[in-house]
């Protein structure tokens, strides 16, 4: 059987997706194991270990969150490892998010002992910082001082980037599953100004180009 170029790239990010989850199940058998061996809580306020995957944050990003006292607002730090650029070097990133979940879960379905929940949306603000602040990253595409084939303010800043964040997702037990649609500020003013060219070239009317979406994993501490 022979399948499109397009049609490759799909059934590739349907496996990535896939095996995405299944790795994120193992982590959650054994995260939620050695929560329950452990009679301390973490320091700082930290309620739980969060691992994403994309969404700005990079192929594979672990941290922690602390919500505030009312749980409405959650502070979270992720350190991420990004693609390999041209050059075959990877770079980190450090991911500050502080998001807003105006809706209490929604308990979806019940059973003895555990009540699976649905929180509709949530949404926030993100700071996403390359390691190419500290070292050159040998990408064209991310860079703290613009590169010298470029003229002068021809292109922002891509090592710092600011992001607006919109999510939701699935509470069952001690652990939390989620999706977030990521957008940045570099993002929404290259669609302002070029929405009709990403619009023809990119799926979604454009939108693919300028947005990523992360799966994550929350495992209460």
């Amino acid at each position: 059987m022979f399948f499109s170029p397009k049609g490759k790239t799909v059934i590739t990010k349907a496996a990535i997706i896939l095996f995405a989850m299944a790795s994120l199940c193992s982590f959650n058998a054994v995260a939620a194991e050695m929560v329950q061996n452990s009679k301390q809580s973490l320091p700082f306020g930290i309620k739980s270990i969060v691992m994403q995957g994309y969404g700005y944050s990079g192929n594979i990003a672990v941290g922690v969150d602390i919500p505030s006292d009312s749980e409405l607002f959650h502070f979270i730090t992720l350190l991420g490892v990004a693609q390999q650029t041209h050059s075959g070097k990877r770079h980190g990133l450090l991911t500050l998010k502080g998001n807003w979940h105006p809706f209490s879960p929604i308990p979806v379905s019940r059973s003895p002992g555990q009540t699976i929940s649905w929180e509709p949306f949530y949404t926030g603000l993100s700071v996403i910082i390359h390691d190419c602040i500290f070292s050159d990253c040998d990408d064209d595409r991310v860079f703290y001082e613009l590169p010298d084939k470029y003229p002068a303010d021809y292109y922002p800043r891509t090592a710092i980037a600011f992001a607006l964040n919109m999510g939701s997702s699935i509470v069952f037990g001690g652990s939390v599953v989620y999706a977030e649609l990521v957008i940045t500020t570099q993002g929404l003013d290259a669609y302002y100004h070029n929405r009709f060219f990403l619009a023809d070239n990119y799926d979604y009317w454009g939108l693919k180009s300028i947005a990523s979406l992360g799966i994550g994993l929350k495992i209460h501490y």
